[in-house]
């Protein structure tokens, strides 16, 4: 994360904040079909 911030000279948190945002919304993105975002998984309660 440390590199990434410094090569493209954004803060770490940005990083953080957009990667949420695409783990969230990755099937939208990528143009799957769109999905109910009560009925995905939280990727947070996966991991714990």
């Amino acid at each position: 994360m440390a590199e990434l911030s410094q090569h493209y000279q954004v803060h770490p948190n940005q990083i953080s904040a957009w990667k949420a945002q695409l783990v969230e919304r990755a099937v939208q993105v990528f143009g799957g079909e769109a999905v109910d975002p009560e009925r995905v998984p939280i990727v947070k309660e996966l991991h714990a």
